[in-house]
């Protein structure tokens, strides 16, 4: 039975475990502080602009004749995929830099839980690439104009979609930094499993292309978390049959992120408390 004493005690416990987490919140906001003109520069103006003019400009121009504003818009839409990835990567490798050197995370293990620290981690880093992104299809629209087709843009679509990936990628990579040993391995995640992530999914080919090659091809890319997050993106800013629906598309980066952060739990308790 829960008395009052036993329920105003949980209470308070509840509510003092909520103003440590946010305070971790804030102290991350204060870090990555000074880097925040960098990471404008860097993701939120650079991408764009050089993404859009080599696939909606130039690279439409040259291959697609008088179907290049729509297909050199199609690729494009795909080339989010970098800087999502890029930005959640700079996040969670600080933690596995943090687990070699100065190991804050023995602090913090101090005042929260194991599961709370990385879904601190998570939470931040995903809120903070959405933010990264969020101007990556306006200042392309701006740079580009008519040769960026928008015309049946879903603003609640996109938002919807782009969140859900950074999540989705969020849960991924510091599952992935979880998994190695030390930073020494950082080059072999890019390589072996990052860059074939990227190449099938969506990023140079839609997946409507991909099974129109070859069936069995398309239905393989859809265990590729990425290609729901092209797919999605370009279903709400271009729009079309022949892209996966946002109700596939959102749910399944949900999915893939809630699956990420669980095995990102238990990696982490394993790394942190072996016993």
């Amino acid at each position: 039975m829960i008395t009052p004493k036993i329920l105003a005690h949980n209470i308070s416990h509840t509510l003092h475990t909520a103003r440590v987490f946010w305070a971790l919140i804030v102290r991350d906001l204060n870090v990555y502080a000074s880097d925040f003109k960098r990471y404008l520069i860097n993701y939120t103006l650079s991408f764009p602009l050089i993404y859009s003019f080599a696939f909606a400009y130039i690279q439409a121009q040259v291959f697609f004749g008088k179907q290049g504003p729509r297909l050199g818009s199609i690729m494009f839409a795909g080339n989010i995929i970098i800087p999502i990835l890029v930005v959640t990567y700079k996040q969670a490798i600080e933690l596995l830099f943090d687990l070699e050197n100065e190991r804050f995370v023995d602090y913090q293990m101090s005042v929260l839980s194991a599961r709370l620290i990385i879904l601190e981690r998570i939470v931040f880093t995903t809120f903070f690439t959405f933010i990264m992104t969020l101007p990556f299809y306006p200042v392309a629209k701006l740079f580009l104009g008519s040769y960026f087709i928008t015309s049946n843009a879903s603003i609640m679509g996109a938002l919807a979609v782009l969140f859900a990936g950074s999540f989705c990628c969020a849960g991924y990579h510091h599952y992935a930094t979880m998994l190695m040993k030390n930073t020494s391995q950082l080059g072999t995640l890019w390589s072996r499993v990052n860059h074939p992530l990227i190449s099938f999914g969506g990023f140079w080919v839609p997946l409507y292309i991909m099974s129109a090659y070859a069936p069995w091809f398309g239905k393989l890319a859809l265990l590729n978390p990425l290609i729901y997050i092209s797919e999605g993106l370009r279903t709400a800013i271009i729009g079309g049959p022949e892209f996966l629906p946002l109700k596939v598309c959102v749910p399944a980066l949900l999915g893939f992120g809630i699956v990420f952060l669980a095995f990102t739990w238990r990696s982490f308790k394993q790394r942190v408390d072996p016993l």
